[in-house]
């Protein structure tokens, strides 16, 4: 049988590397359905599992000690429930509601432990008496829990800045006391009373949805399907110049005119100017200078004159003046 001294020593390896499991899998990037990452989670389990086997068997904790009588090399093994059901959380391919239930024995115990080294003050919440969820909280309720959340993040926030101090003090290499080791032990402590208390509380409420979704199934009642509409693609309308002109001019309703009386005088001068033109090309390149060639440009000068004295009366006259029949 192996000694305490070399239980301790396989203690503080296997919580180690149990520790580093778990910081991984918070800070990596990897996918939590993925064969690595589900593999990775249930080897913390298993390290961290040890070592609470190993703690029991050496009786490290007793429930009518005090917090102070504690040895600081100790204090680290209070985080093994708090890290065991961190990462039972994340475990898949497992009847998620046992799942849930494993990891809420884990962090409840956490947290009446911290309670009863006085490490926290918070009142831990049985499985038999959850966290009332959203659904049956009054408006009084709800903003009360919300504050005491928005509080429990300002004072994780502030408890790991100060962790941040005390690690860059403890790996400068320079001696560092017992005291300021078991500051950051407790520190840590601490850290993992607010993780758990919102574990809690979203276990709580994912037991109540599946309990709700049970009891809808045995009840026979279907799902609430999704509305049609939500699964039709998005299509940006693209609004053209063409497509305001058939709305404004009324394109495709034979009687509407297409055109205003301006834009149809000034078609038919352009027209116009460009059929003269024309002409004058084919007459210069044919050669001909005869009778007829000057009789056609007389006649074509004479309606490029008509087009321009029409131009110049529009510019003069406004459209409508003049008729004044039926206007008294």
């Amino acid at each position: 049988m192996a000694s305490n001294d070399d239980s301790a020593a396989s203690l503080s390896q296997l919580f180690a590397q149990g520790l580093e499991v778990q910081r991984e899998i918070e800070n990596g990037q990897m996918n939590s359905s993925s064969r690595e990452y589900q593999e990775r989670v249930k080897k913390g389990v298993g390290l961290l599992e040890d070592s609470t086997r190993i703690v029991n068997r050496l009786d490290l904790f007793s429930s009518n000690e005090e917090l102070d009588e504690v040895a600081t090399a100790n204090l680290k093994y209070l985080l093994l429930p708090a890290l065991l059901g961190d990462l039972t959380l994340q475990l898949m391919g497992e009847e998620r509601v046992d799942v849930l239930r494993r990891a809420r024995v884990y962090v409840a115990d956490y947290l009446q432990r911290c309670k009863s080294y006085s490490i926290t003050s918070e009142e831990v919440p049985t499985a038999t008496q959850p966290v009332a969820t959203t659904g049956q909280q009054s408006f009084e309720q709800m903003t009360a829990t919300r504050q005491a959340k928005i509080a429990r993040q300002q004072a994780l926030k502030e408890t790991n800045n100060k962790l941040k101090e005390l690690d860059r003090r403890l790996s400068s290499g320079l001696p560092v006391d017992e005291d300021v080791q078991r500051e950051q032990t407790l520190l840590l402590l601490q850290s993992w009373v607010y993780k758990c208390l919102d574990h809690v509380i979203s276990i709580d409420k994912e037991m109540e949805i599946l309990s709700h979704m049970e009891q809808m199934k045995k009840s026979g009642v279907p799902p609430r399907p999704e509305p049609v509409a939500d699964k039709l693609p998005f299509k940006p309308i693209l609004i053209t110049r063409e497509m305001i002109k058939s709305k404004v001019f009324g394109a495709g309703y034979p009687s509407l005119p297409t055109v205003s009386l301006e834009e149809f005088h000034e078609q038919e001068a352009a027209r116009i100017q460009q059929e003269l033109e024309r002409q004058k090309a084919a007459a210069q390149s044919s050669g001909c200078h005869g009778d007829d060639d000057h009789q056609s440009s007389d006649e074509d000068d004479e309606k490029l004159q008509r087009a321009r004295a029409f131009d110049e009366f529009k510019d003069e006259h406004r459209r409508g003046e003049g008729n004044k029949k039926g206007k008294g």
